[in-house]
């Protein structure tokens, strides 16, 4: 871990936050902006960068960045893509404390994280990107949920949750194959543990780059798999009102 960034302003609330970079790394002044703008609460940020090559251009940005944050880095020396994040979660488990997760194509307005904070309690996984499921056949039949309403899949673009679910050790034993989908690992291991899922009322949103591979990956088969092994979806007597969500949905799945 390397320190790469001069400690902020004081404390008042303070949240861990924990990001992923690859391809994106050109957004990160626009991510440490926006972070050092957020209202209510200061930050320290930890980047998992799973580009090695990137790695100097990183520590240019951090250093260059008028957003006086705390920022650590740990370079991986091979992409192992969003569950990087669950690794420094492991490291900075405390009991009672949360850690934030955000992606690097988020957009953050000032009040997002404050928004999180707020919602945090100690059993609860709270997600901007949060939906819930229609059947136990297949990931794409979907719906998204309105802020407050419970869920079934937490993304980890924007959300907070205890560090201490990081400590257990079953959350760290997903099979390989399905590590790049470690929203649906998340959400299954923590539901199986008495966590309860909702959807955020934090404003954040995701650009539109083109650069998302999450979707290149079996959504389907992994569903399946821990639908076998006991995620507690509900999908009954649900109001379906919102319409499945079908974005980025592969042709053919």
């Amino acid at each position: 871990m390397h320190e790469t960034a001069s400690p902020g302003r004081a404390r008042s609330r303070h949240v861990n936050v924990v990001m992923c970079t690859h391809a994106r790394v050109g957004r990160l002044g626009t991510t440490l902006r926006q972070l050092g703008y957020q209202q209510g609460c200061s930050v320290s940020l930890y980047i998992w960068n799973n580009n090695s090559a990137e790695s100097a251009r990183i520590r240019k940005i951090i250093a260059q960045s008028p957003a006086r944050i705390e920022t650590y880095v740990y370079d991986s020396r091979e992409n192992i893509g969003g569950y990087g994040r669950f690794l420094i979660a492991r490291d900075l488990a405390v009991p009672q404390e949360p850690v934030l997760f955000i992606d690097d194509d988020a957009h953050l307005e000032r009040d997002a994280v404050s928004c999180l904070l707020d919602e945090y309690e100690p059993a609860l996984i709270s997600s901007f990107w949060a939906f819930r499921f229609n059947t136990l056949h297949s990931f794409y039949s979907r719906i998204r949920v309105r802020p407050g309403a419970a869920a079934d899949l937490c993304g980890t673009a924007g959300a907070i949750c205890a560090s201490s679910l990081f400590a257990d050790p079953g959350m760290f034993q997903c099979p390989p194959r399905y590590r790049r989908l470690e929203d649906m690992w998340l959400s299954f291991f923590a539901m199986k543990n008495g966590f309860k899922l909702i959807a955020s009322a934090c404003r954040i949103r995701l650009i539109a780059d083109g650069l998302d591979s999450s979707w290149r990956f079996p959504r389907n088969e992994f569903y399946r798999f821990l639908v076998m092994n006991g995620w507690p979806i509900g999908v009954s007597g649900r109001a379906t009102s919102n319409p499945p969500d079908r974005s980025h949905r592969p042709v053919g799945s």
